[in-house]
């Protein structure tokens, strides 16, 4: 089954140059070494991602609890860059408020801002 196109006409960017330079952006970094800063990881792990062509999942978890990062958008390109929650100002509670819906009519963006809001409202 082929790609869907983003709303915007793109199709998913999804090739791992596309993630890691996504990754680079969203950590405002321009370095390896300010990367594994920003993600509390040894640079070997970055040289790793790198020889595998994989971005780690533990790094889109990091850049969304330090920086609201939306994970979809690192690994696709696609949705907003940040995650907006319903204690930000500007934010109503019923455009952060989640319906339901049969799981056909779900996407993996709709999944992953319920888990995302699960684990804010855990967090405290």
């Amino acid at each position: 089954m082929p790609e869907m196109p983003a709303p915007g006409g793109r199709p998913p960017q999804k090739d791992f140059e596309s993630q890691y330079r996504r990754v680079f952006e969203a950590a405002a970094c321009k370095t390896r070494a300010e990367l594994a800063a920003i993600l509390d990881i040894r640079q070997s792990a970055i040289s790793d991602a790198e020889r595998r062509r994989a971005v780690p999942s533990d790094w889109l978890i990091t850049l969304f609890e330090k920086k609201r990062i939306n994970p979809e958008w690192v690994r696709m390109g696609q949705g907003g860059r940040t995650v907006r929650t319903r204690d930000e100002p500007g934010v109503s509670p019923a455009s952060a408020a989640v319906t339901s819906r049969p799981a056909a009519e779900c996407t993996t963006e709709d999944l992953l801002a319920e888990i995302m809001r699960r684990a804010l409202k855990s967090a405290g």
